[in-house]
């Protein structure tokens, strides 16, 4: 019987017992909370994988664009300054660029988009910003994640 009663220590572990209960039943729902919200990106959404290469490559070449000409051509415009903003450009550039790497990742295991063929395209494609020969990379990878 789970009484309380005030003898001692008794009465501490008797509510202890029950927070422990109460606080496994919480971390339950919990866990059932979070994988019905992560069941909704279990499948690839094509439309969103192609918005967010767009939003990837598209500011990653504009951003190199910049930094191309900065290094070359600003020097009339900017002067020496051309080298500080050279070097506030650069860590957001190499931010899309581990995002670039991180989509090619994805497309090495088919999980970008439901189409092979365009996870394979688009991971070589990536490949050329990235200096990782996709279809080496692909292979390798799929051994490190069997070896896991």
């Amino acid at each position: 019987m789970n009484q309380m009663t005030p003898i001692g220590n008794e009465e501490i572990l008797i509510s202890a017992d029950a927070k422990r209960i109460a606080d496994q039943a919480a971390e339950k729902a919990l866990v059932r909370r979070l994988a019905a919200h992560c069941n909704r990106f279990r499948d690839p959404d094509d439309r969103r994988a192609l918005l967010e290469v767009a939003l990837t490559v598209v500011p990653f070449l504009v951003l190199g664009a910049a930094m191309i000409w900065l290094a070359v051509g600003a020097e009339a415009t900017l002067g020496v300054w051309r080298w500080l903003v050279l070097l506030l450009i650069a860590p957001v550039e190499g931010a899309f660029l581990v995002r670039l790497f991180a989509i090619q990742h994805d497309c090495g295991h088919g999980s970008l988009t439901s189409s092979r063929t365009a996870n394979r395209w688009i991971g070589r494609g990536l490949s050329v910003f990235t200096f990782t020969p996709y279809a080496l990379w692909q292979l390798d990878g799929d051994v490190s994640v069997i070896a896991a």
